[in-house]
């Protein structure tokens, strides 16, 4: 007989940490929190797609756990997989785009708008307060405005803290429809100047 091949190894492996759980098969939500600490032990995304849909109302744990393990270990896993095995699971998918930005903020929004669905206005600010630490020159501030579609409004009020934090964008260089939202965001920075961020 020949030896097992990679994907039956695999399988194997699966099955013997769901095995580890069995004890609790009776009772699905120990079953699920069992699951989402086993999970850690195996080594690819693949794995996790065989194990997590067995946790139940735990799979996005169960989840997140490989994934922050992934994570905390500096396993070379590229973002792609990390976020396909968060499964839908915006915190994860959050904390995948966040640890590892985009240098392009268009490219940033776009992921955060795909991948952290329930969190994407923080992840957006997270990428916009980025940027704006970047020190993009006026005519780059005056491109990602062009391009931002419907976070251009966030963009143009990024471009209100820089001036009002003293960083490399001003109000003169967005468009008159978004002048208002420039401005108003400049005054709140103006007025709270421990907002800023730290240079």
């Amino acid at each position: 007989m020949p030896p097992p091949g990679p994907l039956e190894m695999r399988a194997a492996t699966v099955a013997s940490t769901r095995a580890s759980c069995a004890p609790y098969e009776d009772v699905p939500e120990v079953l699920g929190v069992c699951l989402a600490q086993r999970v850690v032990s195996l080594e690819s995304a693949a794995d996790v797609e065989l194990l997590c849909p067995s946790a139940g109302a735990w799979e996005a744990g169960c989840r997140q756990a490989w994934v922050d393990e992934q994570v905390r270990l500096g396993r070379d896993v590229p973002d792609e997989r990390l976020i396909a095995a968060c499964g839908g699971n915006s915190d994860c998918a959050f904390q995948v785009i966040d640890r590892a930005p985009s240098p392009d903020v268009l490219v940033q929004m776009t992921r955060c708008e795909t991948y952290a669905v329930a969190y994407q206005s923080d992840c957006i600010g997270h990428a916009l307060h980025r940027w704006v630490n970047a020190r993009p020159t006026p005519e780059q501030g005056a491109a990602v405005l062009a391009a931002a579609g419907r976070n251009a409004k966030r963009v143009a009020m990024y471009h209100g803290m820089s001036e009002a934090c003293g960083y490399t964008l001003a109000c003169s260089g967005v468009p008159e429809a978004l002048a208002t939202d420039c401005q108003t965001s400049a005054t709140l920075y103006r007025q709270s100047p421990a907002r800023c961020p730290a240079r």
